[in-house]
């Protein structure tokens, strides 16, 4: 399968949506299971009625976040091969970022962070057309809106304005007019924002939300670490990525480098901005889709034994289905 998709044939697409649709067959088996409703929280804090989401059934949830998945797969595929990111023009990242989007059942319905992802691929595709630019004033303040509107959705986000400065440092000479005009974006946003709420007398809800570190999460007890031995092949595969990155770092094209540089500041930012989430959510790690699932495809295009490579995907495949099934069967495992 791997070898499938480090070629760059049109003909991967449609084993992808393949991949797509059975790594989701055993946890849509169970109809009986009921719709979440990601959105209430926005919907509230912006004071929009939120009954129509009621109607979303369960199955329709699993499709509708397949679908989304998809269409983010196929878009960060582009970016990466329209950069030349890993050297070869290949589908690898697109599969990976669908099998890390099936890895954990919470992952297979409609979440905010999953919708994030759509600006999170904005803002990286835009942070790598600058660095040829001669000026990025312009592109700088499109990204900062952009974090602005994300805020707007899941405001543990804001984290990205950091990130952003922290690429602009390894891309591009300082120039503060472009540093700046990331800021002024987004406080445009906030303060259109601010006067929203203030105009629905609401303005406590606008304030609490950057109280930033204001309660410490105690996550530790809402989880079942015994439901987490499916992210033992990723780890394995993730730690042969760093192996080999570490050996080609340096042999890598400029862009290239500077590319695994600013994924390891999005991993860094994106970890960072969990502590705002007013209440743990294993969703808010979906966000980590696009670092993680790019280190994954680059192990797996440069391996060289292939039956290392195969079975350990294998092996990520069938941990992933176990677990759903295991989920679905209330197995005490």
């Amino acid at each position: 399968m791997i070898g499938q998709f480090k070629s760059s044939h049109p003909l991967n697409i449609f084993w992808l949506v393949i991949i797509t649709v059975l790594l989701r067959i055993p946890f849509a088996l169970n109809l009986q299971q009921e719709a979440s409703q990601p959105f209430l929280q926005l919907l509230q804090n912006l004071l929009i009625p939120h009954q129509y989401y009621s109607n979303l059934t369960f199955l329709g949830n699993i499709t509708l976040t397949a679908l989304l998945i998809f269409l983010q797969a196929f878009l960060f595929n582009l970016i990466v091969n329209k950069h030349n990111l890993l050297g070869k023009q290949t589908y690898l990242p697109a599969l990976l970022y669908v099998v890390f989007c099936s890895l954990l059942v919470p992952f297979l319905t409609l979440s905010v962070p999953l919708v994030c992802n759509f600006f999170i691929l904005y803002i990286f595709n835009k942070l790598l057309q600058i660095y040829k630019q001669p000026d990025a004033i312009a592109p700088l303040f499109d990204i900062g809106l952009v974090i602005g509107l994300a805020t707007i959705i899941y405001y543990p986000l804001a984290f990205l304005l950091f990130f952003c400065w922290a690429c602009v440092i390894v891309l591009r000479p300082f120039y503060w007019r472009e540093w700046l005009s990331s800021l002024i974006a987004f406080t445009t946003i906030q303060f259109f924002l601010a006067v929203y709420y203030y105009n629905h007398q609401n303005l406590g809800v606008f304030i609490n939300m950057w109280q930033l570190f204001k309660t410490p999460i105690n996550f530790y007890d809402n989880l079942n670490l015994n439901q987490f031995w499916v992210l033992a092949p990723i780890a394995i595969v993730l730690l042969l990525a760093l192996f080999k990155v570490g050996a080609n770092f340096f042999k890598s094209f400029v862009l290239v480098r500077k590319g695994f540089i600013i994924l390891l500041f999005m991993t860094f930012a994106l970890i960072a901005s969990f502590y705002l989430s007013q209440n743990f959510s294993i969703n808010h790690f979906i966000l980590l889709a696009i670092p993680v699932s790019f280190l994954m495809a680059y192990y797996f295009l440069y391996a060289k034994r292939k039956w290392i490579y195969e079975t350990l995907f294998v092996a990520v495949l069938a941990t992933i289905i176990y677990f759903e099934v295991a989920t679905q069967l209330n197995f005490n495992f």
